[in-house]
């Protein structure tokens, strides 16, 4: 407990208050910017599961084609 409280308190101490917006600070500002963040965000994590699908497939293959070699297949019989 006490190697959470102490990060947690210094953090607390260390890291400026928190004041909110400041007056006439327009609301549809962020949530305009957060309407355009989500494009590059799906993006970004579209191409990062088909780069890393595409990668899985191809260690699979490597995988399978490594374990039907006839050294190995002998290797298991005897």
């Amino acid at each position: 407990m006490v190697a959470f409280l102490i990060p947690v308190v210094a953090a607390r101490w260390l890291l400026p208050t928190v004041n909110g917006p400041p007056e006439g600070f327009p609301a549809t500002l962020p949530r305009a910017f957060r309407l355009a963040a989500i494009g590059p965000q799906s993006v970004f994590w579209t191409a990062f599961g088909m780069l890393f699908g595409w990668a899985s497939v191809l260690l699979d293959q490597e995988l399978h084609r490594c374990s039907h070699t006839p050294e190995m297949s002998s290797r298991r019989e005897g």
